[in-house]
């Protein structure tokens, strides 16, 4: 998934979500089209992981905004 990286375009936390949500999609294509139930089920759990990450980030990006706006009304 490293290949799906571009420093340019994935830059601070909104970039990693953009990365994290194209893992996630090569993820879900990749379970689609997985051979065995084996192959489907090491996917499925690493899609539950990326997911889960890629939620935490977000929250992050909640956190650091709604700091942002607090500073805002604050010091206007």
């Amino acid at each position: 998934c490293e290949a799906l990286f571009n420093r340019e375009t994935h830059k601070g936390l909104s970039g990693v979500t953009d990365y994290l949500n194209l893992v996630i999609k090569k993820l879900e294509l990749d379970s689609a089209v997985a051979e065995t139930a084996t192959a489907q089920s090491r996917v499925l759990k690493k899609l539950a992981t990326v997911r889960s990450e890629c939620a935490n980030v977000e929250r992050l990006v909640i956190l650091r905004d709604a700091a942002i706006a607090a500073t805002k009304t604050l010091n206007p």
